[in-house]
């Protein structure tokens, strides 16, 4: 069984765990601290848990800390300002919650106090709480810790077998695509008009308010200026899988949307609806706060989307928000400063693939962040030749899941060239508290800071097969917090570094890389670098960064990392691949099967089992999966975001899933991705692979006869005979449900045994067979594979003639 990937130690962490530690019942002390309600409890469920406790004299106040230092004295610079960093709910007066005996992290609401969830890590986080008597005498700390529990992050060890036991595992049903309607927008329309192309509708509101599933509006160029809040109170549908609702500009035109000066000073909102599709639309306004604004709304499609310089750089192109699963952002060309371009909080399942972000002057181009914005994918992108604030990618709180894979980013600069006094931070990608990330296959070429900047607690990540070229510093791992934060279970594996300041910085004191030493890496020092790990890049001044002949990245990528269709049998370094054709990539198939409905198997792959600080059998294990099956790496041939094949979303502890004989994958190629929950039922995890892709392959031939006794054509059988067959299939097997044998045209029983590639046929007749008969035999049988035209096979044998002959007649001699 090959594995996915070399994928190991990554994890998405998705709960807290508490050892409160109860103190004796004192005047002022408060006793049988619970957090999430139970006492001891290991496994709470939120990033927002609340705090119970007893307390059995007269309570006027309570104040309640959070930290990640048992001394309750470190902020995030760590400068010992004596500075909780997640909560303190403060020793002021709360009014009438002053004698609540249970406090919820995000519920205090104090003037100055901005509260905050907390992040999720493979670390300690340290609580302690105290009481306050008489309204003036406060008692002693109580005192105990929380330990992030995690859920799982990715699949391992996935395999594609052959398996020809029918399968009931299930499948989303998906509606059938339907043709809907087509109607018209247009600047110079009317809303009282009929929608149609010869009389539109004057509103993007309007047309929008007329879609149902399966619906098209065309918008034909010109000004919108409207604030539209998509949402159902407002008379708007939801599209469904295969058929979702789409906006889109009129061919060859360019709609412009720019917000209203009052109001919400949003382009699009887009809230609690599901399957809808924004195609081509550009978005400017001087008025403008927020191109598009997506909260709590599923399956969401924003592509080929354009931004205007009639923005400002205090808008936020795209805001992801609220609880929002499964959105989508591709083909779009960012080339504005804006203040944030993708701006991702408290969103999840992410996909960001195949966008331009250049000439930025902005905060971030990608931010994501909050404690649910987790299972990211930022995947074949361009980034280059801007000016960030803080870094081209930011990724803070949370993010746990989160791939970036096969990007390029170049010419990212501390100043701003326009403004030279505008300094930044030139980082292409910072994580800060969101660990357990991989980050491969991507080309950083002259960055004026880091090209990957970790800072505190973004451990478990993998950082493989990029190239480092003219950055400051390839990759530097933060210290300063606890020993180990950003590199305990890091894989560093198989990357080059060139010409940089520093190939990568270890904090001072760390025992760096304890559990995965790096492997098969060129360091090539500081510039003049070692010439052997010169990538040679086709121009990267001109920013070809395809791979010439001889470059020490061609074939040298981790050895079980997919590779492109092309590429030969190993993938190379970076973001090019010598031989494939132009990005984005179709991949070779590792698995090649000759059965229509495989079985394809995982494992789940939790960080939280190898820590070692949980209780004695608290091992997490799958309860839930979903699996889908596609034609197209980004699993959406069906219609944006909706891929050939979904299981939904099914309770199993079984690590497996056969895809049912009524789903039978025609002969070709296909991708499949899974993502599981574990038992503590927080959330599901990140997508395994997206570039794991198989072959379904037709079989050599239907079941076939061998081994026949009598041997057909035989002659002088005896009439008590057993007639023996063996029906065999050299692919996935015989479906002993189809097997039939005639005799002289009856349908007979015959004794079979064997297995699935050979079965053996045997039949006694109960009485002789008649003497000098011809005895007719007829054997079908299918594969599970339904092979056309299947065995249906006939032969004869004859039966000896037992009659003596008759004594010879006119005997005559001849002399």
């Amino acid at each position: 069984m090959r594995r996915l990937q070399a994928v190991t130690r990554h994890l998405i962490i998705a709960a807290v765990v508490v050892l409160a530690g109860t103190a004796s019942a004192r005047a002022q002390t408060p006793t049988n601290v619970r957090i999430e309600g139970v006492p001891g409890n290991r496994h709470v469920l939120s990033f927002t848990p609340e705090f119970c406790w007893d307390f059995s004299g007269t309570q006027t106040n309570w104040d309640f800390q959070v930290d990640d230092d048992p001394n309750f004295e470190l902020n995030y610079n760590n400068n010992p300002a004596g500075a909780v960093l997640f909560w303190d709910s403060g020793t002021q007066d709360k009014g009438t919650s002053n004698n609540a005996r249970c406090a919820t992290l995000r519920g205090i609401l104090l003037s100055g106090f901005v509260p905050l969830t907390l992040d999720r890590r493979a670390h300690l986080i340290y609580w302690r709480m105290r009481v306050q008597t008489n309204g003036t005498t406060w008692g002693p700390w109580v005192q105990g810790d929380l330990r992030m529990n995690q859920y799982p992050l990715l699949a391992q060890d996935m395999a594609v077998v052959a398996d020809p036991v029918s399968s009931n595992d299930p499948v989303t049903v998906v509606a059938p695509k339907i043709t809907g309607k087509t109607l018209y927008v247009s600047p110079t329309g009317n809303d009282a008009n009929a929608g149609t192309l010869a009389a539109p509708f004057r509103t993007l509101a309007k047309g929008a308010r007329m879609l149902t599933k399966g619906d098209t509006l065309l918008m034909r160029g010109g000004n919108y200026d409207e604030n539209v809040l998509i949402n159902p109170a407002g008379g708007y549908a939801n599209g469904e899988p295969g058929n979702p609702i789409t906006v889109k500009a009129y061919p060859g035109e360019r709609p412009l949307l720019r917000a209203l000066s009052t109001g919400t000073k949003i382009a699009i909102q887009v809230a609690n609806v599901n399957d809808w599709v924004f195609d081509g639309l550009t978005v400017g306004g001087a008025s403008t706060v927020q191109g598009y604004y997506v909260s709590d709304a599923r399956t969401i499609t924003v592509k080929n989307c354009r931004w205007d310089s009639s923005g400002t750089v205090n808008m936020t192109g795209l805001f992801l928000s609220d609880g929002s699963e499964d959105l989508r952002i591709t083909g779009c060309l960012f080339d504005q400063p804006l203040f944030d371009h993708i701006e991702i909080s408290n969103a999840k399942h992410v996909e960001i693939r195949n966008n331009e972000f250049t000439h930025f002057d902005t905060r971030h181009c990608i931010q994501a962040h909050g404690g649910s914005a987790n299972n990211i994918v930022i995947a074949d992108n361009y980034f280059h030749d801007g000016h960030p604030f803080e870094g081209v990618i930011f990724l803070y709180i949370g993010t746990q899941g989160t791939r970036v894979v096969d990007n390029v980013f170049a010419n990212v600069w501390i100043a701003d060239p326009n403004n030279p006094s505008n300094v930044g931070n030139a980082w292409g990608l910072v994580i800060l508290r969101g660990g357990e990330i991989i980050v491969e296959n991507n080309t950083f070429y002259n960055l004026e800071h880091s090209g990957i900047q970790l800072l505190e607690f973004t451990s478990h990540g993998t950082y493989r097969n990029n190239i480092f070229m003219k950055c400051a510093v390839g990759i530097r791992y933060r210290g300063g917090i606890l020993p180990g934060s950003s590199t305990q279970g890091v894989i560093m594996d198989d990357n080059i570094f060139y010409n940089n300041g520093t190939d990568y910085i270890i904090p001072t004191g760390d025992l760096a890389f304890l559990s995965h030493p790096p492997t098969g890496n060129c360091f090539g020092g500081p510039a003049p670098s070692n010439p052997a790990c010169d990538p040679k890049f086709v121009n990267a001044v001109a920013k070809d960064f395809h791979l010439l002949a001889g470059s020490p990245a061609i074939d040298a990528s981790d050895p079980l990392s997919p590779v492109p269709v092309g590429g030969g049998t190993r993938r190379d370094i970076g973001r090019f691949e010598t031989g494939a054709a132009a990005p984005p990539y179709e991949y070779q198939s590792l698995f090649t099967v000759s059965d229509s409905t495989p079985r394809i198997s995982w494992h789940i792959n939790d960080v939280d089992n190898l820590l070692g600080d949980l209780p004695a059998g608290d091992v997490d294990f799958q309860t839930k999966y979903q699996l889908q099956i596609d034609p197209k790496h980004s699993f959406d041939s069906l219609s944006d975001g909706r891929p050939m094949l979904d299981s939904g979303v099914v309770s199993s502890l079984v690590e497996d899933y056969t895809v049912p004989d009524s789903r039978a994958l025609p002969t070709g190629e296909y991708y499949v991705r899974v993502r599981q929950w574990d038992d503590n039922d927080f959330t599901k995890g990140a997508w395994s692979d997206h570039n794991f892709r198989f072959r379904v392959s037709g079989e050599p031939a239907p079941p076939y006869l061998a081994s026949m006794i009598p041997a057909p054509a035989a002659a002088g059988v005896l009439e008590t005979t057993s007639i023996v067959a063996h029906v065999k299939d050299d692919g996935v097997g015989v479906n002993i449900a189809t097997v039939k044998m005639y005799v002289n045209g009856v349908l007979v029983t015959p004794t079979i045994t064997g297995g699935l590639l050979e079965y053996t046929l045997t039949y006694q007749r109960p009485t002789p067979f008649p003497t000098s008969s011809t005895v007719t035999v007829r054997i079908v049988a299918d594969d599970f594979n339904l092979s056309p035209p299947g065995l249906d096979s006939t032969y004869t044998f004859t039966i000896r003639d037992t009659t003596p002959p008759q004594p010879p007649g006119n005997v005559r001699v001849i002399l």
